[in-house]
């Protein structure tokens, strides 16, 4: 089995956009939803696929951080980095679209897991 990618490959092949989050927000990158095709070509989506659905939007990369993210918490320590996978608030943000990308923009307490960190780090 190879090995996993390392964070710099996947990094360079996050699409890029222009700008900088104001001040404590960061820029997602949404994880998108598959969706099923019938013989017909219409969209089918399977009732578990359905409630999955419901937890992808809540998950996405950090593209891009603002220049205060986390410095009104305690110890200041960022969160996660330009390139983790998070999950975050259900309802966070504003979508928007940049240079022709489909993104999220959210404040930093909206992030409340990161997939991409171990325990330790």
């Amino acid at each position: 089995m190879g090995q996993p990618a390392k964070k710099t490959d996947q990094l360079q092949e996050l699409p890029q956009v222009s700008g900088k989050p104001a001040g404590h927000r960061i820029l997602i990158l949404p994880e998108q939803v598959s969706e099923f095709y019938d013989k017909q070509g219409r969209i089918i989506k399977p009732p578990t696929h359905q409630d999955q659905e419901k937890y992808t939007v809540e998950r996405g990369i950090v593209l891009n951080l603002g220049d205060t993210v986390w410095m009104g918490f305690a110890d200041g320590r960022h969160w996660a980095e330009v390139g983790d996978r998070v999950l975050f608030t259900r309802h966070a943000g504003k979508l928007t679209e940049i240079d022709g990308v489909e993104v999220r923009i959210i404040n930093d307490e909206d992030i409340f897991y990161n997939l991409s960190r171990d325990e330790g780090e």
